[in-house]
């Protein structure tokens, strides 16, 4: 999602209004004609249903039904920031970190907070489920243990204390002697055999099977390794990799989920619809798969869950992707700081929480960023990076560190690129770049391809343009090419006004080990990897009522597409998708459909 400009960082887009000359004419006024999101006629680059203006002159007026994340009720927050302050999402709705004296919102909250959830509480202890500790603490000035003296009043005699320590020191005297006794057993007989294992020792036994530590060898980085010793039917020395885009939930989405998950509004989200079509693929024909996680999993403590502007997504969100058999989970974005550093840290605990998947780009300090994430299959070791453009109103000097989001640093990202190359045969690194809207990479994104493949990185996905983007050869310098897919698209959003962010698409490629003299193997990483089969699998967002699943463009019927809510606006919807793929993709790939 993009950023605002300097002097506009407060704008949000209007909704769609049921006057037709309005609408048309606020269209004109906002038009860019070098876009062209509706094929064929520019118009506003993004017009979600749930968005609006929100000016702070008459912010309080105008902020009634804005969207945003509100910061559940705790008392009105005093102070304000000056008009056109350029703070990021949490500064601006009044949350920011008190360390950093952060500045209050500019427009005034004085709804009726939404009713909590019943699920999705937030991670480990809070005020909330351990009330009777906090009283004490605040009562007592911390635990302590309360004195028996008379001084306190209790009066207790002397021969008390005595009594009471004759029994502590006979009590004392049997744990030794039991203790002794048992050494000596335990070296007169043979051990008893081991009783099963609890359930807690069973899966940490199943996180150690599906991401185990690394060699000792000192000279290696640091790096963990999921899937360690994984073979599948497609053969040693070959991995089959898929990827996808943005995994983004608006508003309307998340009401989806929450009547997916049972009764609206009881607090139970299920998302595992929105992928049902699409998981039977990723399960059983790609060996590695990764998925963009445009948002943060914040938790519903400080925040609602809500959708645009400024994201906080259920944790159950995890379960569905978990599911649906993605390994590899970028979580870094440009909303990765939509509601702060308490929510990064959450989402981080309930990502490290799923077996069988491995999250980059957001890490929980500078040792954990420098670990290096490999995924095996087939003799294969695959690293995976991440980086981003930026975050959303803030200057990466605002932020409190550089790996709760990494940024885009071409000296850094040279240092990954060379620390897991050395334990990875294969280097996949993902970008969150692009011009928003815009079928055609920007000079800014050429460029940094150009350094990936210098450097010998095997391949660059890329999203966050919520639109396609070309699949390129990108030349080597010295000779060889890197693969690079510059925009996936939005695999989910929802965005009801704008096709073309309901048209995305699956990369896949296979990874072939052919050894460092493999003839014209110009398409032979450093690692002795080919890159083979490269497909491109055109992806459409299907919405009809209160359906929304992906499903894929091959076989997508002539009756699927003229009830699609989300393609109603193009002239031929049955043809459309295939044509602006093939338009957009080039013809590096193969285009399955």
């Amino acid at each position: 999602m993009g950023e605002p400009t300097n002097d506009e960082w407060w704008r949000h887009d209007e909704p769609a209004v049921n006057d037709r000359q309005a609408r048309e004419r606020r269209a004109a006024e906002r038009r860019r004609p070098e876009e062209d999101p509706y094929s064929g006629s520019a118009s506003h680059p993004r017009a979600p249903r749930d968005g609006r203006a929100v000016r702070p002159e008459t912010g309080r007026s105008e902020a009634a039904e804005l969207p945003h994340a509100r910061r559940r009720s705790r008392g009105r927050r005093s102070g304000s920031s000056a008009v056109g302050h350029r703070g990021g999402p949490a500064q601006r709705y009044g949350y920011s970190a008190p360390e950093r004296g952060g500045h209050g919102s500019t427009i005034p909250d004085d709804r009726l907070p939404r009713r909590r959830p019943r699920q999705q509480r937030p991670l480990g202890w809070s005020q909330q489920n351990v009330p009777q500790l906090r009283e004490t603490s605040a009562s007592n000035g911390g635990w302590k243990f309360r004195s028996l003296s008379p001084a306190h009043g209790r009066g207790v005699p002397p021969v008390v204390f005595l009594a009471a320590g004759v029994v502590l020191a006979v009590a004392l005297l049997v744990i030794v002697v039991r203790g002794v006794s048992g050494c000596v057993a335990s070296h007169a007989a043979p051990a008893a055999e081991e009783p099963a294992a609890s359930e807690a020792a069973a899966a940490t036994e199943a996180v150690a099977t599906t991401q185990a530590a690394a060699t000792d060898d000192a000279s290696l980085p640091a790096h963990t390794v999921l899937d360690e010793g994984r073979r599948t039917a497609s053969g040693d020395g070959r991995m089959s990799f898929s990827a996808v885009g943005d995994n983004l939930m608006n508003e309307n989405l998340l009401e989806l989920a929450d009547g997916w998950g049972g009764s609206a509004g009881d607090g139970a989200y299920d998302f595992s619809p929105f992928y049902s079509e699409v998981a039977p693929v990723i399960q059983g024909s790609y060996d590695v798969s990764l998925i963009n996680q445009e948002t943060t999993l914040g938790g519903n403590d400080e925040f609602d869950y809500v959708g645009y502007p400024s994201y906080n997504t259920p944790d159950s969100l995890a379960d569905a992707v978990a599911s649906a058999g993605w390994r590899i989970v970028n979580t870094n974005t440009n909303h990765t700081y939509d509601t702060w550093t308490k929510s990064i840290e959450h989402s981080q605990g309930v990502w490290a929480a799923k077996t069988g998947l491995v999250t980059i780009g957001s890490y929980d300090s500078d040792a954990d960023r420098q670990t290096v994430r490999l995924v095996e299959c087939n003799g294969i070791r695959l690293a995976a990076l991440s980086y981003c453009y930026g975050q959303n109103g803030y200057e990466q000097d605002d932020l409190p560190n550089d790996y709760f989001a990494v940024p885009y640093d071409e000296a850094k990202m040279r240092e990954d690129v060379a620390r897991a190359r050395e334990v990875a045969d294969v280097v996949l690194v993902y970008m969150h770049w692009g011009d928003e809207y815009t079928n055609e990479p920007s000079d800014d994104q050429k460029a940094i391809a150009k350094v990936c493949a210098d450097i010998g990185v095997d391949v660059v996905v890329g999203s966050h343009a919520h639109v396609i983007q070309p699949v390129e050869w990108v030349e080597r310098e010295g000779g060889g090419k890197m693969l690079c897919a510059y925009g996936l698209g939005d695999f989910v959003s929802g965005y009801r006004n704008s096709p073309n962010c309901i048209l995305s698409g699956m990369l896949s490629c296979d990874f072939v080990r052919v050894g460092d003299d493999a003839a014209g193997g110009d398409n032979v990483g450093p690692g002795g990897i080919a890159v083979e089969n490269v497909t491109w699998h055109p992806l459409v967002e299907h919405m009809v009522g209160d359906t929304d699943v992906v499903r894929f463009v091959k076989g997508y019927s002539t009756a699927d597409a003229e009830a699609n809510e989300l393609l109603s606006t193009v002239g031929d919807p049955t043809t459309w998708p295939l044509e602006k793929t093939r338009e957009v993709i080039g013809d590096v790939a193969t285009i399955d459909a």
